[in-house]
């Protein structure tokens, strides 16, 4: 840890209105770094009021000016609303709503602590405020939390890619 005296602080404090860098200030201490000048400075609300010259010859220095450039020239694109639209009525033609009767015909229709070990954890009711939450129950597959059935409609069918993947695959195994 450094101790900084008063003597100290004046002399940085010096040091930074001749635009001195952190690392020239540190070096003309024996055994203190560039980041404990940094931390001081940023501490000390005297010292970060005069702060660091942002470069040597005065003026800002080519990273900052090539940002602030970059900033200037560049608009930023409004995003068109309608492709949000777009995006939305796709994903709703993708996934269809499916009466949930196809799906829960066979459920045993249980409360969550009434689920028997090894049961299926899917949820089949839309329950109300303050209403019970209603499970399968039915005996679900091993090392799985659903029975065959929820567990194929949990993973879905895939993308169009993997579903064309998976039908290449099919036609490769049956040609060899």
């Amino acid at each position: 840890m450094t101790f900084w005296y008063e003597g100290h602080l004046d002399q940085i404090a010096q040091m930074l209105r001749d635009g001195l860098s952190a690392r020239q200030i540190a070096a003309k201490f024996d055994g203190v770094s560039r980041n404990a000048v940094i931390g001081l400075v940023g501490r000390r609300a005297d010292l970060a009021e005069i702060g660091f010259s942002r470069s040597p010859r005065g003026g800002e220095d080519r990273a900052h000016k090539v940002a602030r450039l970059r900033r200037e020239k560049a608009p930023r694109p409004e995003k068109p609303k309608k492709a949000a639209v777009a995006v939305e009525e796709a994903a709703e033609v993708v996934r269809p709503d499916i009466a949930a009767s196809l799906y829960d015909a066979n459920s045993l229709r249980v409360e969550l602590h009434n689920i028997p070990t090894g049961g299926c954890h899917w949820p089949v009711n839309d329950v109300p405020k303050g209403g019970v939450f209603l499970f399968c129950g039915c005996e679900a597959m091993p090392e799985k939390p659903y029975c065959e059935v929820h567990y194929s409609r949990s993973i879905g069918k895939g993308t169009e890619s993997e579903r064309a993947a998976v039908t290449a695959a099919k036609s490769i195994a049956r040609a060899a």
